[in-house]
């Protein structure tokens, strides 16, 4: 951040390159850190190679053709499950830093955020859908400029990693709506009224591809009184903020505020049935981008010059506790002392290959539900 706040420029480029070994190395050199790779690593093991990627039955209906071949070439290179590890780091973290470096130039700044808000999550996490999520943001340029054909080639194969991407060819049509006080509302109002009915209607479909099971394994969780303002406050209000900084006051230049009002209005659309938030993860690093411009718009802005250091200190923390404050809610119902950041710390590599207690009992505990 140096680089930004203090307008330094030499040794950029060798900064951004260490900075990418080092995220890389995290993620691909990790040993059971992070709770949805534990069951990765199972499904590792029983997925084919190459040789055998025609001739096995898949033992898991839910999984997209592109996530098994993927396993198909690392398990070819080397049966042990780091490899993957390694090639998902490499994807993930290159078309990150691409998609940071084309759409701010406060490389840095938006790189430790990335790393603050959801490098765990992408890289430990939910690494079938942020292979998805790497393809969507190849897209954004067709996106933008209309090249429908070209988009929709992106989100085939985004749609080949995970069955979250169908919301991915909704994404032209949903851009036609203005958002507004009114459209916003009847979204978030309208969805809270049919919750209840249109999980039922879900449940009651019947299918056995991987879609129609990934949306029945939601049906019976239901949004209370706090679940649903959470999200009205975090995926709907806090966009909305985000956009009325950016366009208003600060008059941010850039070419993706039409999909950070996709992102409020799939929030609102959030109150439709319970797993529609993750759609959202899509579009995380686009917010992202404005948190970014907003933090340095109001740095550089000339009427708090002599405050700015303090000011921008503060937005910062803001930004970063609401981003990282989930890492600290309590999970020892699931396993004793435990803490949501228990999923990824202590952190062990396959050079040591430590188990820890806590996240074993986490992932018994989350098997067992």
């Amino acid at each position: 951040m140096f680089y930004e706040f203090g307008n330094l420029q030499r040794g950029k480029g060798i900064c951004k390159l260490i900075l990418f070994v080092i995220l890389v190395g995290l993620s691909g050199f990790r040993y059971r850190v992070g709770g949805d790779t534990y069951y990765y690593m199972a499904m590792f093991e029983q997925l084919p190679n190459l040789s055998e990627i025609y001739s096995a039955s898949v033992p898991f209906a839910k999984l997209q053709p592109l996530w098994i071949l993927v396993n198909g070439i690392a398990k070819s290179i080397h049966p042990d499950f780091f490899v993957l590890q390694i090639i998902h780091a490499l994807i993930i973290n290159s078309v990150i830093f691409s998609f940071i470096n084309k759409y701010t130039k406060y490389f840095f700044t938006s790189a430790l955020l990335y790393f603050i808000g959801y490098y765990g999550y992408f890289n430990f996490e939910i690494m079938r859908e942020s292979l998805a999520v790497c393809f969507f943001l190849l897209s954004i340029k067709s996106f933008i400029n209309k090249r429908w054909v070209k988009y929709y080639l992106f989100v085939l194969v985004a749609f080949g990693f995970h069955y979250s991407a169908i919301v991915l060819f909704l994404l032209p049509v949903i851009k036609k709506i203005k958002v507004n006080f009114l459209s916003v509302s009847f979204i978030a109002v309208f969805g809270v009224l049919i919750n209840d009915s249109l999980a039922g209607f879900i449940g009651k479909l019947t299918g056995e591809s991987g879609l129609f099971l990934s949306a029945k394994h939601f049906v019976n969780y239901k949004y209370t009184l706090w679940g649903l303002l959470f999200i009205l406050v975090y995926y709907v209000l806090y966009p909305i903020l985000v956009l009325k900084i950016s366009n208003t006051l600060l008059k941010i230049d850039s070419p993706l505020y039409s999909l950070l009002k996709i992102i409020i209005l799939l929030g609102a659309f959030s109150t439709w049935f319970f797993i529609f938030y993750r759609f959202l993860n899509y579009l995380t690093p686009i917010l992202f981008i404005f948190l970014t411009e907003v933090l340095h718009g109001f740095f550089r802005r000339k009427s708090i010059r002599p405050f700015r250091v303090v000011v921008a200190a503060i937005i910062f923390i803001v930004i970063a506790s609401i981003h990282t404050l989930r890492y600290f809610s309590n999970t020892s119902q699931l396993g004793s002392s435990s803490k949501w950041y228990s999923r990824w710390y202590p952190y062990y590599s396959i050079f040591e290959k430590i188990e820890d207690p806590v996240r074993e009992q986490l992932y018994i505990a989350h098997n067992e539900r």
